[in-house]
């Protein structure tokens, strides 16, 4: 049987692996992105590959009007969507014959939501997952065809942890592609579990802050990693300036002063006294000046042992 035309639909680089892959088994392969081209084309051209790429901001439609006449233009009998921002209404849902189907970047019902690596990460799963899932109206609703287990390292940032699931991604679109007949996918394919489902939402600023007194080193250090490089780093203030956390680490020492306080700073490192007397050791941070190490930005601030980062 022949396998039925998929078109993609993403907006992030880390889909350029799997339309190389598929680009190599199909004879074409034509992906819709919402408003970052560049950054995909890039990717793409680093793989030596270039699908028609059609840019749905460009287009002078609402995106889901773009996004429809582009399905029925290129007569589409699947879509594959990957790292996508906005929820596809119900009529887009229901035009491919062979269905939508999402390759979500975290575990499924656990982790629905827009940012599951983000929220991972802070919570110290061991492990992320590529789920893939048949699209249905709801937020990463829909049973899952397969899901694929990707180790969360202990020192995996959101951008080391993403890298890893380009990969996952490759292996799970070409199994999908393997039984893109859609007789065999309704035999292949799980519900999720309602009573373990929990949606997670895309992280604010308030999810984004540091507090001494109340998180431990190690609570810190993964919101630390889950902020980098997407979101900028996790935020504190000191003197009414804020400043974004890009690289920690928890140390092995604790301290009886309180949270917030330095209690070391050398060239490379400042500790900080964190909840429960937890020291984490700062070592890169970034501010509207630029980055810096943490012991000369440190020094610059005249924060010595014993002072409080204060807002």
């Amino acid at each position: 049987m022949p396998l039925p035309r998929i078109a993609i639909l993403t907006n992030h680089p880390l889909s350029a692996p799997l339309i190389a892959g598929l680009g190599e088994r199909l004879e074409s392969v034509p992906v819709a992105v919402m408003d970052q081209e560049a950054l995909v084309r890039g990717a793409l051209d680093l793989l030596g590959a270039s699908p028609p790429l059609y840019p749905l901001s460009q287009s002078g439609l609402p995106w889901s009007e773009a996004l429809a006449r582009w399905l029925r233009e290129i007569a589409a009998e699947a879509l594959w969507v990957i790292s996508f921002p906005h929820l596809l209404p119900p009529e887009i849902l229901a035009l491919p014959p062979a269905g939508c189907w999402n390759f979500h970047l975290g575990q499924l019902p656990r982790y629905r939501g827009p940012d599951p690596v983000f929220w991972e990460i802070v919570n110290g799963e061991a492990a992320g997952a590529l789920a893939i899932h048949r699209m249905e109206s709801g937020f990463d609703t829909g049973p899952v065809f397969r899901s694929y287990p990707v180790p969360i390292g202990e020192r995996d940032t959101s951008g080391t942890h993403l890298r890893a699931l380009e990969a996952a991604c490759l292996k799970g679109g070409l199994d999908l592609l393997e039984e893109a007949d859609s007789t065999a996918l309704s035999s292949s394919v799980r519900e999720q579990d309602r009573e373990t489902a929990k949606f997670w939402p895309r992280p604010s600023l308030e999810d984004q802050i540091v507090r001494w007194e109340l998180m431990s080193a190690t609570r810190i250090d993964r919101l630390t990693r889950a902020c980098n490089p997407y979101l900028n780093g996790a935020k504190a203030s000191f003197n009414g300036e804020i400043f974004q956390l890009l690289v920690t680490r928890p140390a092995a020492t604790r301290s009886a002063l309180p949270p917030g306080s330095v209690i070391n700073s050398s060239s490379s490192e400042v500790g900080l006294v964190c909840a429960q007397g937890s020291v984490l050791n700062l070592h890169t941070i970034g501010t509207r000046d630029g980055l810096f190490a943490a012991g000369d930005w440190a020094r610059r601030q005249r924060l010595a042992k014993g002072k409080r980062l204060l807002p």
